[in-house]
């Protein structure tokens, strides 16, 4: 299953309670669509960058959440539906989180960016081996 995010705005007037609800409601639906939550991060109180009017009231102040979660990307479009039409839901946003590329440290040894070149390697050994077989060679006269 994919990774994805969904950034939350939820109307600043609702008690903690409420708020609480409001959370549990939004993860339970990612939840019934078969997605498996994975972080729930909550980011604050704080005013929105613009006057931002949802369902048919001006808002300018919200509470911020952000949740990771596993889900088919079949089951997007009844999650962002959910969120529609939920009132206490200011804005919503989903996104679909890149795979973090692995550190090739962390696999073998570190070459620091360089790749081995077989034919250097090759060539840097027949020139010692030259080297060794010329200094005999001058040795024995």
């Amino acid at each position: 299953m994919p990774s994805y995010e969904v950034a939350l705005i939820v109307r600043s007037a609702l008690d903690r309670p409420q708020l609480k609800t409001v959370v549990k409601a939004a993860c339970q639906q990612i939840m019934n669509q078969g997605g498996l939550i994975k972080q729930l991060e909550n980011l604050g109180h704080r005013e929105l960058p613009h006057i931002t009017r949802a369902h048919k009231l001006k808002h300018t102040h919200g509470n911020y959440f952000c949740i990771q979660f596993d889900s088919s990307s079949d089951a997007m479009c009844g999650i962002a539906q959910k969120y529609k039409h939920t009132k206490e839901i200011v804005r919503y946003g989903i996104l679909k989180k890149e795979e973090e590329p692995r550190r090739p440290c962390l696999d073998g040894p570190c070459l620091f960016g360089e790749l081995p070149n077989p034919d250097h390697d090759r060539a840097v050994y027949s020139r010692k081996v030259l080297r060794r077989f010329k200094n005999n060679k001058m040795s024995n006269v």
